[in-house]
């Protein structure tokens, strides 16, 4: 019995896989597949996430390695110690015109906090558990 379960997660993992690497290529381009290519992706829906740069009031440059596309957005900021999240549509010329834009703010201050916060808490369960022959006991240190 167990056999089989193990089996059928196994099958239903692997279609999953399968099933979300078939279908993300026909959601939304990737910057280098639209930078190479733009009148093959005019009227498509984009998402791209990722840096900016040359910001003015009428849009910015959306940083993808050393390439840059051109996202025209009406009074965009800069992020607060992160990134932004454009949505928008693919047109002829190689630029987005956008439709909404996530400002993902503080977002390299977060990491730092969360894995200080995972040791502060991963310190606390040692105190009261102990690990013995693969299993959690209670540690009687007082």
């Amino acid at each position: 019995m167990n056999k089989k379960i193990w089996v059928m997660s196994v099958i239903l993992l692997l279609s999953l896989i399968l099933y979300s690497y078939y279908f993300h290529s026909i959601y939304f381009p990737g910057p280098k597949e639209f930078i190479n290519n733009p009148e093959k992706y005019v009227g498509t829906e984009v998402e791209y996430q990722g840096k900016i740069a040359g910001l003015t009031k009428d849009g910015y440059y959306f940083v993808y390695g050393s390439d840059k596309i051109w996202v025209s957005f009406s009074n965009p900021r800069e992020p607060v110690f992160g990134v932004v999240t454009v949505y928008g549509i693919a047109q002829a010329d190689g630029t987005i015109k956008g439709l909404s834009i996530r400002y993902n703010d503080y977002l390299w201050f977060i990491y730092p906090v969360s894995i200080i916060g995972a040791l502060i808490l991963l310190l606390i369960f040692l105190k009261e558990w102990k690990i013995k022959r693969w299993r959690f006991v209670p540690c009687r240190t007082g």
